[in-house]
Parts: structure tokens; sequence; C-alpha cells
């Protein structure tokens, strides 16, 4: 028995001695993976169509422990991310994030959108990488239920006022200064920061970050992976692990 999918490309592994395993996230079954039997032979003709980021359609069929690739056809190509180091690594950091964070056969067809906008706008040379990288962390975590909030102190409750306030990514939102003074390890935000922060939270929004969102988002990043990245946000760079 088979079935068609649309899915995007996030990882691959080799395999046995011609194999190799594939991780995508597609549009009608959430994350999958499967097997490209003979992928990694030189004249294979699946291999130029299944490479990590790629968008492609699949024909997969089910198999007793793993499904297996039988047809793929490239959508968009993944060229341009091996253009300078600073787009690949990006392109790796938005796959890598998807896949630690998304759960096996969870369908959402709103992250496999966010993850095919992503994708399109990495692959163009205006973007900044850093800024992308921050946008999509807030609005991927924002899309599985961890947008933060904002509009009142996690502490007191009341309603927080135009101003600077104490940001606490592992708590999920901002307190007050009077409460957040005394709390250690906050991250102090401004006003537009704030507004930063609702914008991203609500759609992919790759505006430069100040430090501060930066700082938020990574932290925030860090406390729900069950692992860490390969590739991480450090300051206002992405590195490799």
């Amino acid at each position: 028995m088979t079935y068609n999918t649309h899915a995007i490309i996030l990882r691959r592994r080799d395999l046995g001695e011609w194999d190799r395993m594939y991780i995508a996230y597609t549009a009608e079954h959430g994350k999958l993976a499967f097997i490209g039997k003979g992928t990694r032979r030189p004249k294979a003709k699946l291999a130029s169509h299944l490479e990590p980021y790629a968008e492609v359609d699949l024909v997969l069929a089910r198999g007793r422990v793993m499904d297996r690739v039988t047809f793929a056809r490239v959508l968009t190509p993944t060229a341009a991310f091996s253009a300078t180091w600073e787009r690949a690594q990006l392109a790796a950091f938005i796959a890598e994030c998807t896949d630690h964070l998304t759960r096996d056969a969870h369908r959402d067809l709103l992250i496999f959108d966010l993850l095919r906008d992503a994708f399109t706008r990495a692959a163009h040379e205006t973007t900044d990488p850093h800024a992308l990288a921050i946008a999509f962390t807030l609005r991927l975590l924002s899309a599985l239920g961890y947008a933060p909030q904002l509009d009142r102190c996690l502490e007191c409750r009341k309603a927080i006022a135009p101003g600077t306030a104490i940001a606490f990514p592992e708590r999920g939102g901002i307190m007050c200064i009077r409460c957040g003074s005394s709390a250690p390890a906050g991250i102090p935000i401004t006003h537009a920061d704030r507004d930063h922060l609702t914008r991203a939270s609500a759609s992919l929004s790759p505006t430069r970050p100040s430090i501060g969102i930066s700082t938020f988002a990574t932290a925030q990043l860090h406390h729900h992976l069950v692992a860490p990245l390969r590739t991480t946000l450090t300051g206002s760079s992405l590195t490799r692990a």
C-alpha cells in the first residue's frame, strides 16, 4: 500500500551499506521517518530529490517497521543554502528546531507552512540570518503553545505598564519592575521589546532583534529542548557544536 505526501526534508543519516533514513515534516501526516533504499549509490535517481531542506512530493510504501520512499520529486531546490556558511547554518538551525520540538505523526499545517516560509526566506541573500533565526524560534514556540505572557505580571498578576519589565523565559512571561527586580536571572526588556515579542509570536517577522529579545528567545528555546541542538544561537551569530 502506498500513499502520497507533500514534505520538507529535515535531515538524513546513513543506514547500512547503501541506504539512508530520512526525517521529514509533511503537510498531511506531520513528522515522518522513512527509508530510502539504495539512495547512497552513486547513480541513485532518488538521491538528488531528497536533499536536506528541500520541499518535495513523495510516494511512500507502508512498511512493517518503517515506510519506504518509492518516488520523490523536488519542488524547491536547496542550492541557495550552500552559497554561504551563514545560510547553511541558518537552514540547519531551522530544521533542527523543528525536528527537536515536534512529535512524530502529529499533523500541524501551521507548522508546515511556517517551515516552508522560513526556508523560503532563508534562501534569499538579503535575509539577516540571525534575525530570521530568532523570529523563527519565537514563532515556532508560539505555534507549539509556548507563547510568552506579556500583558500581566507573572507574580502580582497586575497589568504591565509601559516601560521596562523583567522577562523570565523559563516561566514563559514577564514581571513588573517591582516584582522582577528581586527575582534572580531576569532579563530586562523595554516596551519596544514587548511589542517585538508580541509580533514575533503571532507571525514570522524577521526584524533585527535587540540583545534582550535574542537572550529571551535563546533561553526559552533551550528550556523546551529535550536534547541540545548541534546548531545553536550564540550572541548575534549561529554556531555549530
